[in-house]
């Protein structure tokens, strides 16, 4: 019994992760050797989904979001330094097209989008 008991303080079980790809480089891969190093005993099962899902309904602990897309009601814990996406283009592709202004202005412009899986936005 006593092989099998947690310590006081000691973290012990599993830890279920809702985790989107791009999260993998950025987060995962930085983290989980120090965490799996400091906390032999939990074993950590990461579900990598591109598409948004319910973390309480699909029986997750946890889940790595970007920020605009957390309900109100979950405690959030900022895990990277703030970044943001940015428009590029190649000198040749601007100088014939514009560069532009305002993020309205990419309407007039050949560009590589991303729709959401979940919403479809």
């Amino acid at each position: 019994m006593a092989e099998v008991s947690a310590r006081p303080g000691e973290a012990v079980g599993r830890l279920r992760l809702s985790v989107p790809r791009v999260a993998i480089p950025f987060v995962i891969e930085p983290v989980l050797p120090t965490f799996r190093e400091r906390h032999p005993r939990v074993e950590v099962e990461i579900v990598i989904e591109d598409r948004l899902v319910d973390i309480v309904a699909g029986g997750y602990d946890a889940g790595i979001r970007l920020d605009e897309i957390i309900e109100r009601d979950m405690v959030r814990v900022r895990l990277t330094h703030s970044f943001r996406f940015v428009m590029v283009g190649t000198p040749k592709y601007l100088e014939s097209r514009g560069t532009p202004q305002r993020p309205e202005d990419l309407l007039q412009h050949e560009c590589i989008t991303f729709r959401s899986p979940t919403t479809g936005t």
